[in-house]
């Protein structure tokens, strides 16, 4: 079973792309003035859904609004005992990720 999941933001501390993109999106959220907020771009988790995956994402910034907790995945904390009992979750019960997806 493939599960797409994001700790933080998708972000690939190991792909330069990423950094530079990062950083990018850093220089525009001062420009703009948002750089206070606690947000998160929703690419990864509406790539899931489009692929129809179920995404396990953290219960903060934009997430809460793109992933639908129970729903189209799970909403977690940040810890990793809260990531793994909603990976369990999805293995232990194979119909839950197909109908979440």
């Amino acid at each position: 079973m493939e599960i797409f999941y994001e700790m933080t933001s998708g972000y690939c501390y190991s792909l330069q792309e990423s950094v530079e993109y990062l950083d990018e999106l850093e220089r525009l959220k001062k420009r703009e003035g948002v750089s206070h907020q606690d947000d998160h771009f929703d690419i990864v988790p509406l790539e899931a859904m489009t692929a129809y995956k179920p995404v396990i994402a953290c219960k903060s910034g934009g997430l809460v609004a793109s992933v639908k907790d129970g729903g189209t995945g799970f909403l977690c904390y940040s810890t990793s005992e809260e990531f793994s009992l909603a990976m369990a979750k999805l293995i232990q019960d194979p119909q839950v990720a197909c109908r979440m997806g």
